[in-house]
């Protein structure tokens, strides 16, 4: 018997003509499509069985269904995370804790309707699920026992897929079936520096916004940046009850936000570390970008990134550091509060390195490296260098990863040892499980010898492999 599909995202590009010839083709069946408005092609758009996302919260609030009781204790036992999904969300902002709970609750329950208005047996989430809807959609389906698939891109082998059915599954290669027969072993350069696209310079400006070409675009390009601002105007329309909403949002978010970044200075003033030494023994730990997925997703309890630096500290001797260094694309109004840089500090050890340090200095001369779920793992292990994990990350069961539990002891990361040879050969053989295609236009762009045809073939072919493997 197929099984029936809702499909969340993948509203715009390639996907949504693969996705509708693999349902035209039998091969799934697609009864709900949840899609972004802002970014949606119409052939998306104009399905009967489609639904714009914020008309689960917009409108009127009724709901007529019966919602188990199932769903309901999901989402409270999934509230820390929930609430740290909604961080990066505006419409919703400065509301208080309960209120919240409403908003949450109340988005599960028209989730749980929609599931059963389709009768949905599978959602296919774009990524891993995060981001305020599509994380209660998958908490809602996992409580009533609705399967979940996820293709996460492989930034490492551009061109190929990784997918999973669970969160905790990121990052599991060793029992999927083969997509395509290891070639023995892949080649990585054996060092710690990697080309990474998405922290190219103009990609950290960007995320900071100091990318001054962008701020000049009125000059410049006036055309681009009105098109810009008609799509944000749109998007954001219906967020607000009106000019005064807008008006004292705008007004208040900004204020805050300039006094939390003015407070955040003034207290990296007091712990900011600039002249480091190198020769003392330390264990390296980057903070992670926040909000964003790679934490507050796939970190689980430790998007709390402090609480991996608390327990780093009750791993290492009394002679030992940790040199924390913060990440390149954070603002420090954002998450980067007064009590934050107080929790910082009070940690007995704690070194707070200046971001203009080279990472890979840091890198090198650590006894290893600690993250939650961080590229710098990866850096590590191919250069020779152990790292501790706390979250699930994508390299988690490569050689040279320790991942953190209770009772874990100082020598158990110290003594963790792996040839490079064989990262090369593990890594082929996780290779060989991911499948083929590419969606994202961050990736197609930094593909060489691109071609569509042979693209939306590959998409079409590893799609139907997957569902026939997973369902």
């Amino acid at each position: 018997m197929k099984k029936n599909l809702m499909v969340c995202g993948f509203e715009s590009g390639i996907m949504p003509k693969v996705l509708l010839q693999l349902h035209k083709d039998k091969a799934i069946n697609i009864t709900k499509w949840l899609y972004d408005g802002n970014v949606s092609d119409k052939l998306v758009s104009n399905l009967e069985y489609s639904k714009e996302r914020t008309t689960l919260w917009r409108g009127d609030w009724q709901v007529k269904a019966c919602c188990p009781d199932v769903v309901g204790k999901a989402v409270a036992a999934n509230m820390d995370w929930l609430m740290q999904e909604f961080a990066r969300d505006t419409e919703f902002y400065r509301e208080p804790f309960y209120e919240y709970k409403n908003i949450i609750h109340h988005i599960a329950r028209e989730l749980y309707v929609e599931l059963c208005d389709g009768n949905v047996d599978c959602v296919l989430f774009p990524d891993i699920p995060h981001g305020d809807i599509y994380s209660i959609l998958y908490v809602v389906a996992r409580a009533v026992a609705i399967k979940t698939i996820y293709f996460v891109p492989s930034y490492n082998t551009l061109g190929k897929f990784m997918y999973a059915q669970t969160i905790e599954q990121y990052g599991e290669y060793k029992g999927l079936p083969v997509y395509e027969p290891s070639r023995g072993k892949i080649h990585i350069d054996e060092q710690y520096e990697k080309k990474l696209f998405y922290m190219k310079e103009e990609q950290i400006k960007q995320a900071r916004g100091e990318d001054w070409k962008k701020k000049l675009e009125l000059f410049s390009k006036p055309s681009v940046w009105l098109n810009k601002k008609t799509k944000v105007i749109k998007k954001t329309t219906g967020k607000y009850d009106g000019i005064a909403d807008y008006s004292e949002r705008k007004l208040v978010r900004a204020i805050s936000e300039l006094g939390r970044s003015i407070r955040a200075k003034n207290n990296l003033r007091d712990i900011l570390m600039r002249n480091v030494d190198m020769e003392k023994k330390y264990v390296y730990f980057p903070l992670h970008l926040q909000p964003e997925m790679t934490v507050d997703t796939i970190g689980g309890v430790y998007r709390d990134q402090l609480l991996a630096v608390e327990q780093v500290r009750c791993l290492i001797p009394n002679d030992w550091y940790i040199y924390v260094k913060e990440n390149p694309k954070q603002l420090l109004n954002n998450t980067r509060g007064k009590y934050f840089f107080r929790r910082l500090k009070s940690i007995d050890k704690v070194c707070f390195v200046d971001r203009h340090v080279n990472t890979y200095d840091l890198l090198r001369n650590s006894q290893f490296v600690a993250t939650v779920t961080g590229t710098v793992g990866w850096e590590a292990i191919s250069g020779g260098k152990p790292v501790l994990t706390f979250g699930e990350c994508w390299y988690r069961q490569l050689p040279g990863v320790v991942r953190y539990h209770q009772g874990l002891k100082l020598q158990e990361i110290i003594n963790c040892k792996w040839s490079h040879e064989e990262l090369e050969r593990e890594y082929a053989t996780f290779v060989a499980t991911m499948c083929d295609g590419a969606w994202l236009e961050n990736v197609i762009v930094n593909m060489e010898n691109f071609n569509e045809i042979e693209n939306k073939i590959q998409l079409y072919n590893s799609i139907k492999f997957i569902f026939a493997a997973m369902l």
